[in-house]
């Protein structure tokens, strides 16, 4: 059985009132693409049990900055990471946070795939997945995630 590894990047507002509540965020986002492992597979026209794809998830959150960091430390260093992200989820409220505006731009310039959340009822749920066709079409579909 073949493996594929897919590489998820999640992009999301830290404004959160906390360091604990961006955490829970990106852990129950995580779970949401585990758990839609066969609609991610799709995205890339893997058509496979879902015990062959291993989803990796690259974040630059964890990371600590050098002392004398830039304000922009984290922003360069998340546009390094899409350049070697498959995947790209945006965590609900991406919209208003200038960060995520940004990595929607890179994301859109290079065509890369990507999930829209909305938290509701304190679970994440998809709500779109945007991906292009080969000419470069947007193809955008509604999702009602598990």
């Amino acid at each position: 059985m073949e493996k594929y590894e897919i590489k998820v990047f999640i992009s999301q507002p830290m404004t959160k009132p906390d360091k604990d509540d961006v955490l829970k965020l990106r852990e129950k986002t995580k779970e949401c693409i585990i758990n839609n492992r066969e609609l991610v597979a799709s995205i890339f026209n893997i058509d496979t049990d879902d015990k062959s794809i291993d989803i990796k998830f690259v974040s630059t959150y964890e990371r600590i900055a050098p002392d004398n960091a830039p304000k922009l430390y984290y922003l360069g260093e998340a546009i390094k990471d899409l350049g070697e992200t498959d995947l790209v989820v945006f965590c609900d409220g991406w919209e208003s946070a200038r960060g995520c505006v940004v990595e929607k731009v890179v994301v859109d310039t290079f065509k890369i795939p990507y999930i829209e959340t909305r938290l509701i009822n304190e679970e994440v749920s998809i709500l779109h997945l945007v991906k292009y066709t080969k000419g470069g079409s947007l193809w955008k579909q509604k999702i009602t995630s598990k």
